[in-house]
This record gives structure tokens, C-alpha cells and sequence, in this order.
């Protein structure tokens, strides 16, 4: 009988047989969401699987994910951007709905009495819904002003550009009127525009990004009007123009209400020129070698 190996004072560990198998594993982009691999599901799609990175043969290996950066306040902030003018949008209609309703009251208040409870409860609904849309408009400007600021930070790291003016005069002509009227549309197009965006981007693309944004900027000077007239009109002294700006309130109350929703749809068409999952027109150009992978 032969003799068994002697490991010395080995840890019982290193005492088992290790067997070392050579295998060949496809990247993670290769895998679907289903769990089958691209190969397993060709026959279900269109276009030649694209993989992140390339297949290699060797030991078993998991690629080490890169530890994400800090996030800073500002980045954090920039994070509630669309939330915030989402819930301002739904707030400056609820006061819009508050206005029509004191209208309608003052309206039927001409020929008939009106309780006093009714009168008050109306009062209490559009001061209410208007100081609502009124704190969280503020709140919705800072944090679209700390998104123009990433936006264009990234835009400059991927596009390789240069910024040439500071973080907090950024921050104060985006918030403080009257420079926050003209700053943020052209701190925006002022990037859509340049030469290096223009060559590596699809221009159908550009000019629908530019067009959003006027479409914003038009609006976002005519609320500002709006609002200037309705608060000069509220000092009429008849009752006829008192009730007239209750309406032309409701006016204001819409248009500021659009104006937030074309500012979220300003972010989401801007946010795709720096989404890195999106390649340019350059990067689809550029040289590409296909090989047949399949999965062991």
C-alpha cells in the first residue's frame, strides 16, 4: 500500500487536492435579463450583440467595478431637479383650479349671498395652494440651477471642452433676476451650439434640444410678465377689475404651470447628450472589429 504524502504542518485547508479548471466566460454585457446568453438568444434578435468588453480564456474571474465618486451637496440637490418641478407644476395647477373657483364664487356672489364659511374656504384654498407654489418655485430654481451647473461640468469632461466661467457666478445669475431670465437658456445653448458637440452629435438631434429650450425660454419670460401685470392689477380699486384679475390669475397660474413641465422636458432631452450609454455619431463611425463569441 502506498504511502500517503506527508503535508508537514500544512493548514488542513491546503491538505485538499486543488483542481484547476481553464474556462471561458462571456462578459456581463453578454448576458441577457432573462438570464440567457446572446448566443442562446441570436435567433430573437436583430442587431450583432455589442459587448463592453472583449471575452477572455483563462481562470474564472469577476471584473472589479469601480468605486463610485462622492457626491457632493450640490450634486445631491441637482438629484430632486425634475422631481421638484414635477410637484411645482401640479401645485401651481392647484392653485389655478383655487383661482377659478373664486371666480365662479365672486360670480354667483353678484345676485345671491354666499356663507361666510364658503367665502373663507375659498380664500383659504388659494392662499394656501399659492404659497405652496410660490416656496417650492424657489426650491425648484435651486436645484435646477445646481443641475445647469453638473450638466455643464459633464458636458465639458466628455466632450473635452473648457469652462470658462465659476461655479458660483453659475449659481447666482441662474437665481437672481433679472439675469436668471436670459442666463440659463444661454448658458444652455451655448454648449448645444459649439463646434465639438456639433461634429460628434447628431444635428436633428441638436436643433430638437434647441428647440426645447426656446420654447422654455418664451414661456419662462412670459410667466415673469404675467406675474408682474397680475400683481399690478390686484391694486384696482373696482370690483369689476378685482374680479378680472382673479381670472387673468388663473391665467398666470397656467402658464407657470407649463413652464414647468417644459423646464422637466428641457432636462430629460439635455440629460441624453451626456448619458455615456448613448454613443455619438463619431463613436458609431469609428472602426469597428466584430468577432463570434458564444458561452461555454
Amino acid at each position: 500500500m502506498a504511502n500517503k504524502p506527508n503535508y508537514g504542518p500544512l493548514h488542513p485547508v491546503l491538505r485538499r487536492p486543488m483542481n484547476f479548471r481553464w474556462t471561458a466566460k462571456p462578459p456581463p454585457s453578454a448576458t441577457s435579463e432573462s438570464g440567457n446568453t446572446i448566443a442562446q438568444s441570436a435567433t430573437q434578435l436583430s442587431a450583432t450583440p455589442r459587448y463592453r468588453s472583449h471575452p477572455h480564456w483563462g481562470l474564472e474571474q469577476h471584473p472589479v467595478e469601480p468605486a463610485p465618486a462622492p457626491k457632493t451637496t450640490q450634486h445631491v440637490v441637482a438629484s430632486y431637479a425634475t422631481y421638484l418641478l414635477a410637484f411645482t407644476a401640479a401645485l401651481y395647477g392647484a392653485a389655478a383650479v383655487a383661482e377659478l373657483i373664486r371666480y365662479f364664487t365672486l360670480l354667483y356672489n353678484r345676485t345671491r349671498l354666499i356663507p361666510l364659511p364658503i367665502a373663507y374656504t375659498t380664500d383659504l384654498l388659494v392662499v394656501t395652494a399659492s404659497i405652496a407654489a410660490l416656496v417650492f418655485a424657489f426650491l425648484t430654481v435651486i436645484s435646477c440651477a445646481s443641475w445647469l451647473i453638473n450638466f455643464r461640468n459633464e458636458m465639458c469632461h466628455r466632450y473635452g471642452l473648457r469652462e470658462t466661467r465659476s461655479t458660483r457666478w453659475q449659481f447666482i445669475a441662474t437665481v437672481l433676476p433679472p439675469m436668471s431670465w436670459f442666463y440659463p437658456p444661454t448658458l444652455l445653448a451655448e454648449l448645444i451650439q459649439n463646434p465639438r458637440v456639433q461634429s460628434v452629435r447628431n444635428p436633428a438631434e441638436l436643433h430638437n434640444v434647441l428647440s426645447r429650450i426656446k420654447q422654455w425660454w418664451t414661456l419662462w419670460v412670459l410667466t415673469w410678465l404675467f406675474a408682474g401685470a397680475s400683481i399690478i392689477w390686484r391694486t384696482a380699486d373696482t370690483v369689476q377689475a378685482q374680479a378680472n384679475s382673479v381670472l387673468f390669475a388663473v391665467i398666470v397660474n397656467v402658464v407657470a404651470s407649463t413652464c414647468a413641465l417644459l423646464a422637466w422636458n428641457v432636462i430629460r432631452v439635455c440629460s441624453k447628450l451626456v448619458d455615456v450609454t448613448q454613443p455619438t455619431d463619431e463613436e458609431n463611425n469609428s472602426p469597428k472589429r466584430w468577432i463570434v463569441a458564444s458561452s461555454p
